[in-house]
């Protein structure tokens, strides 16, 4: 028997807690799709326990019970995986495994994985990777003839997460960025290489991968035709597409340097003041379309930078959108915890309901009132009853088997492959070469060079691997 689909817990009063109180509030959405109301930041405390709340009550009423607590040993190893992407070093393990089993001790390690000087650089890297792969796959802005400097990009994320940035901050100099793609160069903005990787005919690659990433929609899908199963036409993907046509790209052939610019866009009629663009129908009728966030209202047709600068505009409604925060959480999640709401974790919407959505609604709502701190969102799901929970299947949760394609109910750990990245860092703790010598140069390109053999491109319209 299949357990049914997890149930919305309406407790009588507040669940009991210290800290304050766990019901997330009713949050009303304006017509642009960003929050109306101001939430309450909680303790995180409060957060965490009301995740194990919410957690325990889906599984009673799906007849689960979690697998026992994993060791101190299992535990550690993990949260030296999701935080700095490698095992933990013989020393490090047994540190923490011959101390005296408690929570504070596991809350401790957590922070000082996250805060420590002593794992910042390593912090930086592995989330830079992470974030590096998600916006331009493993095999972009190295390749000759790439627009984008992988380099470029790198040292960008590397400095986000050192000083530990806000997320949507991050997601609107990534959405509006203009300068150099190169690190020395006097104008470079590393951020700019997110959107060299996606430059292709007509900014589709753009459009598909920010809305994507950011927002947690495939408009892809609905390029060429509707969507089979969701509200989206084709006029939502191509309203979000004008806000990509005043990119352009300047070259230096002598210095190999690309740089991304805003210029005037005058649309297929040349008026300036009425810039549009055109995509075709199924049916082979054409179609006009002008900027416009989904959900939002119409916007300014104007193809003048200095009249309407629309990718900055489109920064600035990612930035408001409660989207930004859900997609975010949704990421996250499944990063820690093999699974997310949501399957696939960027498709999300009516047509793809989340397994926890009172979960999901009430992280949402507090990453974004704690100010987008990623660190705080981490520490929350690091300490999680779930994350804590042993691997192994057992009579109680059997069912609980996402794997086969079921809801995930998070009532064990779900196992997984190690990441490329993760098998690099931690065969080097293993051979004790953790701190490598060389130049920061020569120590990427091995990286690099072993990397290499475990991804390719795909050559597709989606910049697929």
């Amino acid at each position: 028997k299949t357990p049914s689909q997890p149930q919305e817990s309406t407790p009588s009063t507040p669940f009991d807690n210290e800290a304050g109180p766990v019901r997330p509030p009713e949050v009303a959405s304006s017509s642009d799709n960003s929050s109306a109301t101001r939430i309450e930041p909680f303790e995180d405390k409060a957060i965490i326990k009301f995740v194990n709340h919410e957690l325990s009550t889906s599984w009673k009423a799906a007849s689960l019970s979690p697998s026992p607590t994993a060791t101190d040993a299992e535990w550690c190893r993990r949260v030296y995986l999701r935080l700095l992407g490698r095992i933990p070093t013989k020393q490090e393990l047994d540190v923490f495994a011959s101390s005296k089993p408690s929570v504070d001790k596991r809350t401790a390690l957590v922070e000082k994985l996250l805060n420590d000087k002593q794992y910042v650089a390593e912090y930086a890297r592995h989330w830079t990777t992470i974030w590096t792969n998600l916006l331009i796959g493993r095999r972009g802005g190295i390749g000759k003839g790439d627009l984008a400097n992988r380099e470029g990009l790198q040292k960008y994320l590397g400095d986000v997460f050192q000083q530990n940035r806000p997320y949507d901050q991050m997601a609107y100099e990534l959405i509006s960025a203009t300068g150099s793609n190169t690190p020395g160069t006097e104008d470079y903005n590393g951020a700019v290489n997110f959107m060299l990787a996606s430059m292709n005919d007509q900014a589709t690659l753009a459009t598909a991968r920010t809305s994507r990433i950011f927002l947690g929609k495939q408009l892809q899908c609905v390029q060429c035709h509707k969507h089979p199963t969701n509200n989206w036409a084709q006029q939502n993907f191509w309203e979000m597409n004008a806000f990509f046509r005043q990119l352009h790209v300047v070259k230096d052939k002598q210095s190999n340097v690309n740089r991304l610019v805003n210029q005037d866009f005058v649309g297929k009629q040349g008026n300036p003041n009425d810039a549009e663009i055109y995509y075709g129908q199924p049916d082979g009728s054409m179609s006009v379309a002008y900027p416009r966030f989904l959900g939002g209202k119409p916007l300014d047709h104007n193809g003048q930078v200095a009249q309407f600068d629309r990718r900055t505009e489109l920064a600035k409604l990612v930035r408001q959108s409660d989207d930004l925060s859900r997609a975010l959480v949704n990421r996250i999640w499944a990063h820690f915890l093999g699974y997310g709401f949501t399957r696939p974790i960027d498709d999300m919407g009516h047509h793809n309901p989340a397994s926890h959505p009172k979960l999901l609604d009430h992280l949402t709502q507090q990453f974004s009132a704690h100010g987008y701190d990623m660190k705080d969102l981490f520490r929350w799901i690091a300490l999680s009853d779930a994350f804590a929970l042993s691997s192994r299947l057992s009579s109680t949760n059997s069912l609980d088997t996402p794997e086969l394609g079921e809801i995930p109910y998070f009532s064990r750990y779900y196992m997984r492959p190690m990441q490329p990245e993760e098998v690099y860092q931690s065969l080097l703790v293993v051979a004790g070469r953790n701190q490598p010598t060389g130049s920061p140069l020569e120590i990427e390109q091995a990286r690099r060079d072993w990397l290499g053999q475990f991804a390719q491109k795909m050559e597709t319209d989606e910049g697929d691997e």
